[in-house]
């Protein structure tokens, strides 16, 4: 009688812990107006360390477009991240970008790097991404009319022109 009672305890445990590991969603509208940068650029050179208990990452950037802030086309940005290296989740994953352009939202961080430390920092360019982003913030009234969101959101609507109906992804 008294194990499907433990048993019962450890899932609800389980499931607190399952819960407790998603990102709290933050509108796309709101990354964009707390973001120092935000550029169109190619993720290349990834690579990670392990220390201690963390995983630290770096890759490339190469900017290709201008959105919003000082920086050029043809800059190239020192992206970092780091994870603790014993939670599988929530992570930080950027790694998977390498070859690939997006728009990223970026926030400036110490000796002259600049860090996504947030999944929806990182916009995909397919159809799918780009009206999700859009969407997000035609409906985020607070700010869908501040200046950078509103760059943002011309930038994104112009790339969705351009999209094949199918969901495949363009090089910007």
């Amino acid at each position: 009688m008294r194990e499907p009672r433990i048993i019962a305890i450890s899932l609800a445990f389980l499931g607190a812990s399952i819960a407790s590991a998603e990102w709290a969603n933050i509108p796309t509208a709101s990354l964009a107006a707390d973001s120092d940068l935000i550029v169109v650029a190619e993720l290349s050179s990834h690579e990670a360390v392990e220390r201690l208990d963390r995983t630290y990452e770096s890759a490339d950037l190469r900017v290709r477009r201008v959105i919003h802030g000082r920086v050029r086309a043809g800059e190239i940005l020192r992206l970092q991240w780091d994870n603790e290296t014993t939670i599988a989740c929530p992570r930080v994953v950027h790694a998977d970008a390498v070859g690939r352009t997006h728009v990223w939202l970026l926030k400036f961080a110490a000796h002259s790097t600049v860090r996504a430390d947030y999944p929806g920092r990182r916009i995909d360019l397919t159809r799918f991404a780009v009206e999700g982003a859009l969407r997000e913030i035609r409906n985020h009234k607070p700010l869908s009319s501040h200046r950078v969101v509103e760059a943002l959101a011309e930038h994104l609507s112009n790339v969705l022109a351009e999209l094949p109906e199918t969901d495949e992804p363009v090089q910007d």
